[in-house]
């Protein structure tokens, strides 16, 4: 019954991770944030969780307080286990630090009847685009497209 139980936490942590990974691909950064620091909170060896909340603090305009969530799970780790965080996760530090374009997202493609509007200059939004601000919104990862999962920048 025991291993049961934890064979279905597992399972469902795994759904999480999966729901935020989907959330973030759409742009709700700013709405996860209090969800994960709390699962963060409950499950703090859980490198997945951390880097979540790192990308989606990241995504938000908040760059600072994403680092510094990254030294703190480094700190857990190093003062827990005696290990260095896991290399996803130092390479998302290293890419918030360098500013890497790929970790914002990328601009929704145009519907079919805004792309004929923005050629022939009807639409009211022709010619303004959907740029989003540095640091606000992601670019996934150039990675070979087989799924959000796979475009993760947390991969």
């Amino acid at each position: 019954m025991e291993a049961e139980a934890a064979r279905l936490a597992e399972q469902r942590l795994d759904v999480l991770q999966s729901r935020v990974e989907a959330d973030l691909a759409c742009g709700r950064h700013a709405a996860l944030v209090p969800e994960l620091r709390q699962s963060v909170r409950e499950h703090p060896l859980r490198e997945g969780l951390w880097g979540q909340l790192m990308l989606a603090l990241y995504r938000s305009g908040r760059q600072a307080e994403a680092l510094d969530a990254y030294r703190e799970v480094h700190r857990l780790l190093v003062g827990e286990l005696s290990i260095e965080p896991s290399a996803p996760l130092c390479d998302l530090q290293l890419r918030m630090l360098r500013g890497d374009p790929r970790l914002d997202l990328p601009e929704p493609d145009p519907e079919p009847e805004a792309e004929a509007e923005a050629e022939t200059g009807t639409g009211a939004r022709a010619g303004t685009g959907n740029r989003p601000e540095r640091g606000a919104l992601p670019r996934p990862d150039s990675q070979p497209s087989e799924g959000a999962r796979d475009q993760s920048p947390l991969r």
